[in-house]
């Protein structure tokens, strides 16, 4: 027998979280942490490609950054990420977190430097209109130079309220430099750990999402421990590792309907090129597991 006694000391949520996308419900929620798992040519890539190919069509995602050192040679498979090749392709080497941290501050950069852009325009519409006399052949001068008098400022995306959304996809990385021990693999835990407290402009963090396609669950310079267990999707194709799926099922323990686990898993892998999809934030426990993406198991 419990005894109780309730005092006056609510818990009060922040009314904003970093990191939280709006998405169609019917795609896993945004931003988070995404693992394919499974053998080579198990279909890792062309699912992970079509679920990104998505989120872009949604505009949940506005700019893929794919880490790999295959991109050539898979050319064709990730034509649907709308990759600049010269921009968004980086090899997985211990210097690669590093330079993808790069391109997430360059994005912020041209963002805040957009909208102080677009403060400055509408102080120039202000001045145009009042015939300010403060506007002087300087002042005329330098709005010419920002362009004011052609057009305003324009955002490149098509919702300037944000910046970019990014998708840092990782591919063929297993054994890298990038996931081996040592600052490479401390720098890339630290960066999913963080992922929605990445992009940050102001006190606001606007957060990115990572996937990883691995050939391993949990061998020595595949994922590491603390990333599979901020994983928010998690993708698992044919395994008849007995040590994989117990190792699996361990790490899984607090999911509900865990008994069912395997049978979904069998069920999702008896098709060709099947995988059993597992939501870690479902909306609905209903929408929880998935054979593929477009049938719920439960």
């Amino acid at each position: 027998m419990i005894k109780t006694k309730r005092i006056n000391f609510p818990i009060v949520p922040p009314k904003r979280t970093s990191g939280k996308i709006v998405v169609p419900n019917h795609l896993p929620a945004m931003h988070g942490i995404q693992i394919w798992v499974g053998r080579r040519n198990a279909g890792k890539t062309v699912a992970a490609t079509n679920l990104i190919k998505r989120y872009l069509d949604a505009g949940v995602i506005e700019r893929v950054i794919l880490i790999t050192p295959t991109f050539e040679s898979n050319i064709h498979t990730f034509t649907p990420l709308r990759l600049e090749a010269s921009q968004d392709v980086i090899e997985p080497t211990k210097d690669a977190v590093f330079k993808v941290k790069e391109k997430l501050d360059e994005e912020v950069k041209e963002w805040e430097e957009y909208h102080e852009k677009k403060k400055r325009y509408a102080q120039f519409q202000k001045e145009i209109q009042s015939n300010s006399t403060l506007l002087t052949d300087d002042k005329l001068m330098v709005y010419d130079q920002l362009g004011f008098f052609e057009e305003k400022p324009k955002w490149k995306r098509p919702d300037d309220s944000h910046p970019t959304r990014i998708y840092v996809l990782c591919d063929d990385v297993f054994g890298s430099p990038m996931l081996r021990m040592g600052k490479g693999q401390e720098d890339f835990v630290n960066l999913c750990i963080a992922h929605r407290h990445q992009m940050v402009s102001g006190n606001v963090g606007y957060g990115i999402s990572v996937g990883i396609l691995t050939q391993s669950y949990s061998a020595i310079a595949s994922v590491p421990r603390p990333v599979r267990e901020n994983c928010t999707l998690l993708c698992l194709f044919l395994n008849s590792d007995e040590k994989q799926r117990q190792k699996i099922k361990e790490e899984l323990s607090d999911i509900p309907n865990l008994e069912k686990f395997e049978t979904f898993w069998d069920y999702a892998t008896s098709k060709p090129h099947g995988f059993l999809c597992i939501d870690m934030n479902p909306p609905t426990p209903q929408q929880r597991f998935r054979s593929q993406y477009d049938e719920y198991l439960y």
